[in-house]
C-alpha cells in the first residue's frame, strides 16, 4: 500500500513539473552563443552547427545537410569525418574525396599546406607528426593514414555510414582554410 502511495505521488509529481522552454541563439553584440530560459532579442542568429563544430552557412548556400538521409547524418554526429590533405597529395587524395563522394558522406578538408603558420603547427601536433602522410582521414577518434579503401570503408561502416547510399547527393565539403571565391563584376 506504501508502495503504491508513494508510486502515485512521484507521478503526480513528475506530471505537475512545467516544461520549460530552453532557447539558443548568437549575441549579435558579442558573437557568442547564448543559452537562456528568454527568447532571444530582434536581430539575434539561430546558430546551426555541422557534426564537426562549424558553423553551418545558412540557406541555400548550406551543404546540403538536411537533404541527407537520417543515418549519414546521425553517423556524421557522432562521429564527425576530418580529410587532411595538401596541395601535393595529388591523386591520392583525389581518390580519397572520390571515395567519399562516393559514400555520400559529409566531411572536413583540411587543406595543410595552406593554413597559416600557427593553424599548421596545431594541426600538426594534433596529426603527431610534422612530416605527415597524406592523404589522412578521421571518422570521429580514428586515424588512418593513406589511401585504403577497404580500411577506410571498415571505418565509415563501423560508424554506422550506410552502404546504400543510390539516390542520394553527395554533401559539399567544408574546406579549412575556405577557397576564396571568384570575384563578381
Amino acid at each position: 500500500m506504501l508502495y503504491r502511495f508513494l508510486l502515485l505521488a512521484a507521478l503526480s509529481a513528475v506530471a505537475s513539473v512545467n516544461a520549460q522552454t530552453a532557447y539558443r541563439w548568437i549575441d549579435p553584440a558579442t558573437g557568442k552563443t547564448v543559452y537562456s530560459d528568454q527568447p532571444p532579442p530582434s536581430g539575434a542568429k539561430s546558430p546551426a552547427t555541422l557534426p564537426n563544430g562549424r558553423q553551418k552557412p545558412e540557406g541555400e548556400s548550406s551543404p546540403g545537410w538536411n537533404s541527407l538521409p537520417y543515418a549519414i547524418r546521425i553517423a556524421s554526429e557522432k562521429y564527425p569525418v576530418t580529410l587532411y590533405t595538401a596541395a601535393h597529395c595529388g591523386d591520392f587524395c583525389d581518390q580519397a574525396r572520390a571515395l567519399l563522394a562516393e559514400r555520400r558522406i559529409p566531411y572536413t578538408e583540411i587543406v595543410l599546406d595552406k593554413l597559416p603558420e600557427d593553424e599548421l603547427k596545431k594541426n600538426l601536433k594534433k596529426l603527431g607528426s610534422e612530416t605527415p602522410f597524406l592523404p589522412i582521414l578521421t571518422v570521429g577518434s580514428q586515424r588512418k593514414d593513406g589511401i585504403e579503401k577497404s580500411a577506410w570503408n571498415d571505418l565509415f561502416n563501423l560508424a554506422g555510414f550506410p552502404q546504400d547510399v543510390s539516390g542520394v547527393k553527395p554533401p559539399a565539403p567544408v574546406i579549412v582554410p575556405p577557397t576564396p571565391s571568384a570575384p563578381s563584376s
